[in-house]
C-alpha cells in the first residue's frame, strides 16, 4: 500500500500477500482466504465497525509486526492466524482478539 486504505466490505487475499508498509489500514467487513498482511513497525492496523467475526488474519513471516492496533469491533472478533507483535500501542475498546499457545 501506499496510502490510507479503508476496506468496508470484504477484503479477499486470495493468496500472496498485501504490505501495510507504513500506512493505515482499516477493516471495517470481513477478511478472508489464504494470503498474509506484511507490517511493518510504523503501520497502523485498524479493526472497526460492523459487528460479528471479521475472520482470520494472517502475517507474512518476519513481517509480523505493526506499529498500532486498534481494535473498536463492537460484540466482534479477529483470530490471529499467526504470532503478532505490536511495536507501539494497542488500543482495544471493544470486541475480542483471539489467539492460540501457537500465536500470541
Amino acid at each position: 500500500m501506499n496510502r490510507t486504505v479503508s476496506v468496508n466490505n470484504t477484503l479477499n487475499l486470495s493468496s500472496g500477500f498485501l504490505s501495510i508498509n507504513g500506512n493505515t489500514l482499516t477493516l471495517v467487513g470481513s477478511i478472508t482466504g489464504s494470503g498474509t498482511l506484511t507490517g511493518t513497525n510504523t503501520a497502523t492496523l485498524n479493526i472497526t465497525g460492523g459487528s460479528g467475526s471479521l475472520g482470520t488474519m494472517s502475517f507474512t513471516a518476519a513481517s509480523r509486526v505493526v506499529g498500532y492496533l486498534n481494535m473498536t469491533r463492537s460484540s466482534g472478533a479477529v483470530t490471529l492466524g499467526t504470532p503478532l507483535a505490536i511495536a507501539v500501542s494497542g488500543n482495544f475498546i471493544d470486541g475480542t482478539v483471539i489467539t492460540s499457545s501457537t500465536n500470541y
